[in-house]
């Protein structure tokens, strides 16, 4: 289900849940190293100095298995994803 935000040009949407996205079959690469970490440290509960997670890259780098990996490790904070 999406909802468009008329002020901007920012769709909210929601993604189902993917159970096959998990970190550990994410596979690592040096550009995705950061992002990877980022997202597990989110998703532990310990504190983090930042809040939010923002992935860009081409397709086929995985921004998705990450993304829904979030939602189903922590849906207190990843249950919504913003898509331009």
């Amino acid at each position: 289900m999406a909802e468009h935000d008329s002020t901007s040009r920012q769709c909210i949407i929601q993604f189902p849940a993917r159970p096959e996205y998990r970190f550990d079959n994410f596979i690592v690469s040096n550009g995705s190293s950061f992002a990877w970490t980022c997202a597990r440290r989110i998703c532990s509960g310990d504190p983090v100095n930042y809040q939010s997670l923002y992935l860009s890259g081409a397709s086929g780098l995985g921004k998705t298995h990450l993304y829904r990996r979030a939602e189903l490790a922590c849906p207190h904070y990843a249950r919504l994803c913003l898509a331009a």
